[in-house]
């Protein structure tokens, strides 16, 4: 997958609604990292949990699809902040943002971004 262009923003979503296979759950868990899983897994209430998972596995199956020299397990990947610290310049950021109903990332380069979800009321 290409990278975004300067000023390009790419978005990356996900309805936790529309995600109910057990096993493609479980190989979402496997991918994290032992600090993600423990957040995940300490989590009160299936829908924070769920959401929580499908956040963290969204931004590292999203990253992942970007490395172009060759291929990156999601697993590999090490953050620092809100940029994949695994990346040659230049550096790609992304922000990420969920709700009960959507999970939504942002990928930029260069440039920091924010992205925000908000649930219908």
């Amino acid at each position: 997958m290409q990278t975004p262009k300067a000023r390009e923003t790419h978005l990356w979503y996900v309805k936790p609604s529309e995600v109910n296979c057990e096993s493609l759950l479980k190989q979402y868990v496997d991918i994290l990292s032992p600090c993600e899983r423990e957040n995940v897994l300490r989590m009160q209430g299936e829908e924070l949990r769920k959401g929580a998972l499908l956040a963290r596995a969204l931004v590292r199956t999203t990253i992942a699809r970007y490395q172009t020299n060759s291929h990156i397990d999601p697993r590999s990947l090490k953050f620092i902040g809100k940029k994949n610290d695994d990346w040659d310049p230049p550096p790609l950021h992304f922000n990420i943002s969920h709700t009960s109903s959507l999970v939504a990332s942002g990928v930029t380069i260069n440039s920091q971004i924010g992205i925000d979800v908000e649930g219908k009321h």
